[in-house]
């Protein structure tokens, strides 16, 4: 009622006030100031009410900016930067639109959204990090490389010692083995040849590469006794190209002959 109390002199200056230069009665002034006097305090009551809901998102601002300096003090920068950037978007949403919503439901979403931050955030920057860390495991299987539980024995540290091995695993995913070569007979891991005598067994292993890999076979049992495993791959190997049939020739090639 201060607003009022403050403009109540005006008030009764205005009923006061002659109409058409004629003194007014004082029931009409005193019926003229209630109307005038209940005016203003609706307008002051509205006034006080935007104040109030203006109050509220400054506070709610403030709690959610003040989140990143309180709860985040072990958390990564991203999910720094995200809360930041939830503040900066709630700073522009009109007042209105939370003028007709009560604190503790801004309470509650504002809770919500930043356990929701804290909680994925964090999980989701792990499991990106182990897919990343893990490549140099992956490539080494698939080029089938000698040493490759080495490189993944080599990624496994990387990680105790915060990265430091792994450009060190990528390197050796894609370093030739000539030494591994030179004293084994080979450059592919055993899977290699396991893999192969699979093909061979669908039929989509070509003559050539069969060829190919009896003669690495042969190569490893010239410098070592092949293990049991290899040996009865080579052995499969040999007796499917036995019963493979002779390369087809084309039309061309026989004319020529």
């Amino acid at each position: 009622m201060a607003y009022v109390e403050w403009n109540f002199p005006f008030v009764r200056f205005i009923a006061a006030k002659p109409f058409c230069g004629r003194p007014r009665s004082a029931p009409f002034r005193r019926a003229l100031t209630v109307i005038l006097m209940n005016k203003a305090s609706v307008h002051h009551q509205r006034i006080r009410l935007w104040r109030v809901a203006r109050m509220n998102i400054n506070a709610q601002r403030h709690r959610l900016l003040t989140v990143v300096n309180e709860r985040s003090l072990g958390v990564s920068t991203a999910m720094k930067a995200n809360l930041t950037l939830l503040g900066v978007l709630l700073s522009f949403i009109p007042s209105s639109g939370f003028a007709h919503a009560s604190s503790e439901t801004v309470d509650k979403i504002a809770d919500w959204l930043a356990i929701f931050v804290i909680s994925v955030v964090p999980v989701a920057c792990v499991v990106i990090l182990l897919l990343i860390h893990v490549l140099p495991e992956k490539i080494a299987e698939r080029r089938h490389h000698p040493q490759k539980e080495a490189i993944q024995m080599l990624c496994f540290l990387s990680l105790v010692f915060g990265g430091l091995l792994w450009p060190i695993a990528w390197l050796w995913t894609y370093f030739k083995p000539l030494g591994y070569r030179m004293a084994y007979g080979t450059d592919k891991h055993d899977d290699f040849f396991f893999e192969a005598v699979h093909r061979a067994r669908l039929g989509t292993l070509p003559s050539d590469e069969l060829g190919y890999i009896l003669g690495e076979l042969d190569s490893i049992a010239a410098r070592r006794i092949l293990p049991p495993e290899l040996r009865r791959a080579r052995d499969e190997l040999e007796a499917l190209q036995s019963n493979a049939p002779p390369p087809a020739h084309n039309s061309k090639g026989a004319g020529e002959a």
